[in-house]
């Protein structure tokens, strides 16, 4: 879906930022928009990765098998908010809620996401010797760089 009129003038906000790993679990978030969230950090994961889960397995029995790809869903769009994904050969997903992206800026975004996991998430987090495997991501210096490779494409 493309915003039209007005709103397709207004920047793109990000909302939500989340990197979760195989199994679904919850290796990072952050909130941008500041808002309060009824459920927890935890089950906020839970649903988004739930949603992601179920389209990609939904997907194949959906779509025509020619069109029928490894990487899962890329955006959803709703009247309200944009979920783009990004899910790398080795399982880790990647994920962010903006306010309705036009098709354009839905590729900007899909190119950040790619830029998190191969340049930022592999070097800041995989790369640093005391990061463990599987447990949350507290690396300012990635939370930073993840924020500027957003704003590079116009994301606020």
């Amino acid at each position: 879906m493309q915003a039209t009129g007005p709103a397709s003038l207004e920047p793109l906000r990000i909302h939500e930022f989340f990197v979760f790993e195989r199994s679904g679990r919850l290796l990072f978030h952050r909130n941008y928009a500041n808002k309060a969230q009824e459920e927890s950090i935890d089950e906020r994961g839970k649903l988004v990765y739930g949603v992601l889960f179920s389209l990609k397995q939904m997907i194949p029995s959906l779509s025509p098998p020619e069109l029928i790809t490894e990487e899962g869903i890329r955006s959803l769009s709703t009247k309200a908010f944009t979920l783009h994904s990004f899910e790398s050969a080795t399982g880790y997903r990647f994920a962010a809620v903006t306010s309705v992206a036009t098709a354009a800026q839905q590729a900007d975004v899909r190119r950040v996401l790619e830029k998190v996991f191969s340049q930022l998430f592999v070097d800041l987090v995989m790369m640093d010797p005391t990061y463990k495997p599987g447990t949350r991501i507290a690396s300012a210096v990635f939370d930073g760089a993840v924020v500027q490779a957003f704003q590079t494409v116009g994301v606020v």
